[in-house]
């Protein structure tokens, strides 16, 4: 599933798509790279408020 979404998202990138792909690699604990994901979600829409969201608690989580 993880592999379609990251397909999908190189054929037609939107920040919905990264936002998906990033919450894809947190549930496989592959932070670093879900991370990124949601950075370039926010990149493409800065007001994109799940994926702030998403990468404050992801950074949550690292400092645990």
């Amino acid at each position: 599933c993880k592999e379609t979404v990251a397909h999908l998202v190189q054929l037609q990138p939107t920040a919905q798509g990264y936002l998906q792909l990033g919450r894809l690699l947190a549930q496989a604990n592959r932070r670093a790279e879900a991370l990124a994901a949601f950075e370039r979600a926010l990149k493409i829409d800065p007001d994109l408020n799940d994926a702030w969201d998403a990468a404050e608690e992801l950074k949550k989580q690292g400092n645990r």
